[in-house]
């Protein structure tokens, strides 16, 4: 009996699984625009968001095991971890005839690496020094209106934005930095907000898991489960407007926007974005990568690289 209850158990986790992986894909092959108002494939050609998971892995594990065995034990235990090799079914397999992970488990999934031995939970409280340094929130809760008007601006023309397919509504970006390239051009209409972020030391500026961009959801749209790339960034989102409704979705948590003020959190967790209806305004908020605190200077240099070109 207790055979036949795992099978059904490990069934229902690899439908949910396969579920959120092609809803993962759905939202974000096509994640980068050619031009104005159209949806282009993506034609970053390492792109983490479009290429296979195992391809990265194994390019990655290329290059670590050229690394000496004593030289950062954190990153190169990845390669044989449970994570790494089959991911969370490993687990239940392992475990079956003890007790199935808990939800929460289950809601961590980063789906290119897993580094272990960080700290891991769904939220991070933004006015923590270790997030965003002593000052961090604060500083950004101060520039909420000249970064907003510099979001004003480019909203108001089609040119460097990017559009996410999403199941219903409509989802547009605008890139300072994606996957590590900064986009000058879309950098020169926004100094202030990208002289703030590049301030920041964690910012992930040169690795290929960092990000910073402008985000609008016009109403009625959502962005389904889904899990972030990597167990080592911190998201940051500073909101810009946030109209009642929106709902973000972490883990088995949710929180909503508000104006002026910081949300941070560990997207290699599920997690997903809903408009519960009573919106009539876009959500626009700014989006930018940390280093999650426990990754050494040292790391930080060995994974940027590891996923480079």
């Amino acid at each position: 009996v207790q055979a036949t209850q795992m099978t059904r158990d490990l069934l229902k986790l690899a439908k949910k699984s396969v579920l959120a992986y092609l809803l993962r894909r759905c939202s974000t092959r096509r994640h980068r625009a050619e031009g104005p108002g159209e949806e282009a494939r993506c034609t970053l050609r390492n792109c983490l968001r479009c290429k296979k998971e195992d391809t990265l892995r194994a390019e990655a594990s290329k290059k670590l095991m050229k690394l000496p065995a004593d030289a950062h034990p954190r990153v190169l235990a990845v390669l044989n971890s449970c994570e790494f090799k089959t991911g969370i079914l490993c687990q239940l397999y392992e475990e079956s005839g003890r007790s199935v992970p808990s939800s929460e488990e289950l809601r961590h999934q980063p789906h290119v690496w897993s580094m272990p031995g960080l700290h891991r939970r769904p939220w991070w409280g933004p006015d923590s020094p270790d997030v965003l340094g002593a000052t961090g929130a604060s500083e950004l809760r101060a520039r909420h209106q000249s970064i907003l008007e510099e979001c004003r601006n480019v909203m108001d023309s089609e040119d460097g934005w990017a559009r996410n397919a999403v199941p219903s509504g409509q989802w547009r970006l605008f890139y300072l930095y994606n996957q590590g390239m900064k986009y000058h051009e879309n950098c020169k209409k926004c100094p202030r907000t990208v002289e703030l972020i590049e301030d920041f030391p964690s910012f992930m500026q040169t690795c290929p898991f960092g990000n910073a961009m402008f985000s609008v959801l016009e109403p009625g749209s959502t962005i389904p489960p889904h899990t972030g790339a990597c167990n080592f960034r911190i998201r940051c989102h500073l909101s810009l407007v946030a109209p009642r409704g929106y709902v973000l979705h972490v883990g088995t948590g949710r929180r909503s926007w508000e104006e002026g003020k910081v949300l941070c959190f560990d997207d290699s967790y599920v997690h997903s974005v809903g408009d519960e209806g009573v919106s009539s305004q876009e959500r626009v908020v700014l989006i930018f990568d940390l280093w999650h605190p426990e990754v050494t200077t040292e790391e930080r240099r060995v994974l940027s690289e590891i996923f480079s070109d």
